[in-house]
């Protein structure tokens, strides 16, 4: 039977292949990690017929992003639905997998993803090998791997003139722990540079990073607060998104403010008074954690940067009180993140608070009265545009779903504008994440501005 015969028949395959193309293209993940399996694309598309797998294997951006998570229960397969047969599991055959994805990727730039928790796991034999082999193509490389698996990404020849996106950390912590890290501060069109504590080590102080173009920064330092932990701020020329991971930060000091004046955003893990050496006047978005009292670092810090932050993300590690003066004193916010308990939503009710909000995120722990609380402050602000209420719980948590009457209120709510998203999440491990979301290599319970994790297909 001919394709015009086919096309008679089924009418998906009558779609020029222009369009066809761009359908495909959007069946991928948002943020471009693809984990090779045969329940998504590309390699479902690949498995429907005939005509869509020769569709799919002629878009070489369909390949370009993998994501490999490795543990003694998860095995890939799929590689013979490449062929037109049915898939089946193969042992032994993630290296040819990976070099036929690849191939089929052409000369674009490539998102590559590969993490493995256990220190005592070797990865497949020549995955590396097949990895360091495209090399010239890397767009966006993210490694969480063993120590012994790392130091051949440290004598990989450069340069990688497609780079874009680097954040790499190794599993069993050692320090220092000696690489070359000028390869990758070199990359002429580096954006975003993540390296987690047993990378970073002595960095600033080793490294020409004066000569980085990279905008977005993270790192993790350890020990008290000196000026040296603040380097980057003025050692990377073109800096504008930074992220510090306070979580080994003990001790405070007595320093001079700290200026940045380039800095559109700032993200601050566990130590919220580290504002307090800082000023920032050009900052848009903030996002912070809040334990106790931690608010008076956020108003100190506003005030004193005169800063017009349109971004606002707080995690709320306890309950406070002060949450309303602190989103008193950020009244131009449009989106506000909030990682609280629904006790804290009817603080948001009042309109004089953050009267330009548009756009609302909410994270919450499991609870029966998370969902009424959720659609009565909606009821309260309906000037909000776009609202998500993601809930977080355990694998033991039995929660209900949301009652027929909430479902209701959404609906008309949704009816009127008003973009509404609920979600039901379970805590994660480093491989399980949502496709749609942003993902952090090193915390996949959080959400990372893409900023920080760039990834363009097409260079």
């Amino acid at each position: 039977m001919t394709h015009d015969t086919h096309a008679q028949l089924v009418p998906a395959l009558a779609i020029p292949y222009e369009l066809t193309f761009k359908i495909f293209l959007l069946c991928l993940p948002r943020y471009g990690r693809v984990r090779p399996t045969g329940e998504t694309a590309p390699l479902l598309l690949a498995q429907i017929c005939s005509h869509w797998r020769a569709v799919a294997l002629s878009i070489p951006q369909l390949w370009t992003s993998i994501f490999l998570h490795f543990d003694r229960r998860v095995q890939y397969d799929g590689i013979s639905s490449l062929f037109g047969v049915h898939p089946y599991p193969l042992p032994d055959t993630i290296v040819a997998l990976v070099d036929l994805w690849f191939t089929r990727a052409a000369g674009f730039p490539l998102s590559i993803t590969i993490t493995s928790l256990d220190s005592s796991l070797v990865l497949p034999h020549g995955l590396i090998t097949a990895i360091l082999a495209k090399s010239s193509q890397w767009g966006r490389l993210e490694l969480l791997i063993s120590k012994h698996d790392f130091q051949a990404f440290s004598h990989v020849a450069g340069p990688f003139p497609m780079l874009q996106s680097v954040a790499m950390d190794v599993v069993d912590y050692t320090f220092p722990l000696p690489w070359n890290r000028d390869l990758y501060l070199g990359a002429p069109n580096l954006r975003a540079l993540r390296l987690g504590r047993a990378l970073w080590g002595e960095f600033p102080g080793q490294s020409d990073i004066s000569l980085s173009s990279a905008t977005a920064v993270e790192f993790w330092p350890e020990g008290s607060v000196t000026a040296e932990l603040f380097r980057p701020l003025n050692r990377f020329p073109h800096l504008r998104h930074l992220k510090i991971d306070t979580f080994r930060i003990s001790f405070r000091s007595a320093l001079s403010l700290i200026p940045a004046p380039r800095l559109e955003t700032l993200i601050l893990s566990y130590r919220t008074w580290l504002l307090d050496y800082l000023q920032i006047p050009t900052l848009r978005r903030l996002d912070v954690s809040i334990h106790s009292e931690d608010h008076r670092w956020i108003i100190s810090f506003v005030t004193r940067s005169a800063c017009v932050l349109t971004d606002l993300r707080l995690r709320m590690t306890s309950a406070s009180s002060r949450l309303s003066d602190c989103l008193a004193a950020v009244p131009t916010v449009i989106n506000l993140a909030l990682t609280c308990s629904e006790e804290q939503y009817a603080l948001l009710h009042s309109a004089e608070l953050l009267p330009r909000l548009q756009t609302l995120h909410l994270t919450s722990p499991a609870s029966a009265a998370v969902y009424p609380a959720f659609l009565a402050l909606l009821h309260a602000r309906t000037s909000v545009r776009s609202a998500e209420l993601r809930v977080i719980s355990t694998a033991t948590d039995n929660l209900p779903p949301p009652r027929d009457d909430v479902l209701a209120g959404v609906a008309a709510l949704g009816a009127d504008g008003m973009v509404i998203k609920l979600t039901h999440t379970y805590h994660r491990d480093c491989h399980e994440y949502e496709d749609a979301e942003e993902y952090d290599i090193f915390d996949p319970q959080g959400r990372l501005p893409y900023v920080f994790a760039p990834f363009e297909s097409r260079f």
